[in-house]
């Protein structure tokens, strides 16, 4: 029995004596093995470009604006074609052409798009011309569209007319109207579509004032905010 106990005395000492266990050291934890990124979807944007009187523009300039205010720019080829790749978001569409008026379209890609653009022309080449020194008499009807669908004067009737500037100096166009005190203003473009002058004053006479340069072609445009309304115009250039 002595030895019995000695025994198992040694055997408790060495169990005793000996290091702790680490159960790291067994089970080893598992570390999933991530997943590589997955790349943001992105779509093709294309469309065409067409101006107002139904010609396809060859050379647009065609620029694409993401949310980061990112620029990227193309031009249509001979069917007013353009095409852009890796497109993903909101995004805007600046479009541009000599002899057109400048536009920009917001467009959502969340898929492949396929968008029309227009542009108008800056002066409308069947429009009525304006006489200089001449007063004249004209209408703002329903059937006259508005001339900035994207802007301002979206809900605006439009008279579009043109000016073809008989010298240069100062022209001053100036716009009489009775009846209802409805909103008229004027806007002077030159043939690039910049903005020349813009009127001021209020009912019942506006006027612009710009310089222009002789046999230079300018578009006049008379908005109508409220109503169709007929209204007299005279555009003269002190000699």
């Amino acid at each position: 029995m002595r030895r019995a106990f000695v025994v198992l005395g040694a055997v408790l000492g060495m169990t005793a004596c000996s290091d702790p266990v680490d159960p790291s050291h067994i089970f080893k934890p598992i570390i999933p093995i991530p997943e590589p990124p997955v790349a943001p979807a992105t779509f093709v944007l294309e469309g065409t470009v067409r101006g107002d009187e139904g010609v396809y523009l060859a050379g647009a300039s065609v620029k694409l604006v993401d949310e980061r205010q990112r620029i990227r720019e193309t031009s249509s080829n001979d069917s007013g074609y353009f095409r852009f790749t890796e497109v993903a978001g909101a995004v805007r569409l600046v479009v541009a052409r000599d002899g057109y008026l400048p536009a920009s379209f917001n467009v959502l890609v969340s898929g492949n798009r396929n968008v029309f653009l227009m542009l108008q022309r800056a002066v409308v080449a069947n429009a009525t011309e304006i006489q200089e020194g001449v007063l004249q008499e004209f209408s703002i009807t329903a059937a006259d569209a508005p001339c900035d669908p994207q802007g301002w004067d979206a809900t605006a009737l439009c008279k579009r007319l043109k000016f073809v500037a008989p010298r240069s100096g100062m022209l001053t166009v100036e716009v009489t109207w009775g009846g209802l005190p409805t909103e008229l203003d004027i806007l002077l473009l030159e043939g690039g579509g910049r903005w020349l002058a813009y009127s001021t004053g209020q009912f019942p006479t506006v006027k612009a004032t710009g310089y222009v340069l002789a046999t230079a072609e300018y578009e006049v445009r008379v908005h109508s905010y409220y109503s169709p309304q007929t209204f007299f115009l005279k555009a003269t250039i002190p000699p």
